[in-house]
């Protein structure tokens, strides 16, 4: 190595400790801090009245803002509650969020996911665990929004009339979550969607991806268990065993599709011998119609 290389090697090296000491000094939890970490030579704009720490405390105030601004957007049902508890207190928390985990890009709604973090941590001090999971539910419908379109292939509805249940699975849209609510601290969350589905009690809160909007609607004991076993991969007729007599398939089915809860209806590969069909040579069916 030559010795301007390694000068250029130094030089470089020192950028980066004094672009992270700049990162640092930026994202310090307080003023003091700041000012100690601050790296040598940095100054505030000549015109800026009270110097460095003017400077950092104007930052600190925008990047709050921003931040609260940011996740207000992903966590409003959250704010809100927060509000109400305390106020101030979800802003002190978007400025946590910010400070301990900050944006690695520019797209800042890649960002905001290190809140539920924050928020099941402070549960040991007495946070109540509902707001936990009602920021799971609020980053998760968030979320799928930005997803792709979602491909779909509803002409392989015909072999649900062509086979027998146990030879066909039906499987779900990948942006289909479920937010299951067994402890008694989470069943406030089921009463935030407006629509529910299945005559039982609410148990869980289904989200998914209309359009372009993340929706969210509450479902059943039996309808909880019908999805459980068809995100399990189980196939159709084990699916509605494991549902139960109270679940009701044909009311299920054409709100699955109007809703995009369904992508296809799939072939579960069989062989050997004769099979359900009478069929007396091996079988290897295809995935879906005309895929």
């Amino acid at each position: 190595m030559t010795r301007h290389e390694s000068d250029e090697q130094n030089g470089q090296r020192k950028l980066i400790e004094r672009q992270g000491r700049l990162a640092d000094t930026l994202l310090a939890a307080s003023e003091g801090e700041a000012l100690a970490l601050a790296p040598a030579g940095l100054h505030a704009l000549p015109a800026l009245p009270g110097g460095l720490a003017q400077a950092l405390r104007l930052y600190r105030v925008q990047a709050g803002l921003r931040a609260e601004r940011v996740l207000a957007g992903v966590y409003p049902r959250l704010r809100e509650r927060m509000k109400a508890h305390q106020a101030g207190s979800f802003a002190s928390l978007a400025w946590t969020c910010w400070r301990r985990h900050p944006p690695v890009q520019g797209d800042l709604g890649t960002w905001g996911e290190a809140l539920i973090g924050l928020l099941a941590e402070a549960e040991a001090v007495g946070l109540p665990p509902l707001w936990t999971a009602l920021a799971r539910l609020e980053w998760n419908l968030h979320q799928v929004e930005r997803l792709p379109e979602p491909g779909r292939d509803p002409g392989s509805l015909v072999l649900l009339g062509r086979l027998p249940a146990a030879a066909v699975r039906l499987v779900l849209a990948d942006h289909v979550a479920l937010h299951r609510c067994h402890a008694p601290s989470l069943r406030g969350l089921l009463e935030l969607p407006t629509e529910s589905f299945g005559i039982g009690a609410r148990e869980a809160v289904v989200v998914w991806r209309d359009g372009w909007q993340g929706r969210a609607m509450a479902i059943d004991a039996a309808a909880l268990r019908w999805f459980e076993a068809l995100l399990a991969g189980h196939d159709l007729e084990r699916a509605l065993q494991l549902a139960g007599a109270a679940f009701d398939f044909s009311a299920w089915l054409p709100v699955a599709m109007t809703r995009g809860w369904m992508a296809r209806v799939e072939t579960v590969e069989q062989g050997g011998g004769a099979d359900a069909y009478g069929v007396a040579f091996p079988l290897l069916f295809t995935r879906g119609v005309g895929r």
